[in-house]
């Protein structure tokens, strides 16, 4: 399988920017590292001895919530690694099948569950959310159905609560727990002119990569097709 990243993402959390900076980028060789250092109890042999857990810890206690963000943003935005990665797997499409209208056809199943005439295809629920069309591609966002996770919280890591702009503003105290609802988000492209598409993503089992092929199959030749019968390429 092919690594590449999500074609839709564009916006970041605070801990998702600061998990998507390398340790090796806290260095004071980097000079946002080396200027927010006048601003903390920090000195540049300390930060050069540090790690990068230990520097944020530092820079969280000592900095105001909008110092740290902008720091992290700073840092995000020279070194950090945008998109998430995934597993792509590539499928041909029917070579005999007129593909210019395909994206009128895809609208009238978006927004809402994939029910008929999808049903004896999917073994879950499954949305398509989104369609965007740019150049000779097209690309898909689907939603499988929403599961409540419990997480319980922890002396020692205590679960935040943050603000839409990634601000702590509470913790949940320990032994208390909270249910987070969770749902994995699968991504596609397609490629008319070469009759393909890709994927995504490591999050969900290979056989939903094959019934959201099978859907999309099933709406190019208006017809239910078997898992079975699909081809897939493979790219080693």
């Amino acid at each position: 399988m092919t690594e590449n990243q999500f074609f839709f993402r564009e916006d970041y959390t605070l801990e998702e920017m600061e998990s998507r900076i390398r340790a090796g980028e806290f260095t004071i060789d980097n000079a946002p590292v080396y200027e927010i250092l006048d601003d903390t109890q920090l000195t540049p042999d300390e930060a050069e001895d540090a790690g990068k857990e230990e520097i944020l810890n530092i820079l969280g206690d000592d900095l105001s919530s909008e110092d740290y963000y902008d720091f992290i943003e700073e840092m995000f935005e020279k070194y950090g690694h945008e998109g998430d990665r995934f597993n792509q797997q590539l499928f041909k499409l029917p070579p005999n099948h007129d593909l210019n209208n395909l994206r009128d056809s895809l609208e009238r199943f978006e927004g809402g569950p994939l029910g008929q005439p999808f049903d004896s295809i999917l073994s879950q629920p499954l949305y398509l959310n989104e369609i965007k069309e740019e150049g000779s591609k097209i690309d898909l966002r689907f939603n499988t159905s929403v599961d409540m996770e419990e997480y319980e919280s922890e002396e020692e890591i205590p679960i935040q609560v943050i603000d839409e702009e990634g601000n702590r503003v509470d913790e949940i105290s320990e032994d208390n727990a909270v249910r987070i609802p969770t749902r994995s988000r699968i991504e596609a492209r397609i490629y008319p002119n070469q009759k393909m598409i890709s994927i995504s993503n490591s999050e969900i089992p290979v056989r939903l990569q094959k019934e959201i092929f099978t859907v999309v199959l099933s709406i190019i030749t208006d017809s239910s097709t078997d898992t079975e019968d699909l081809i897939e390429v493979d790219d080693e």
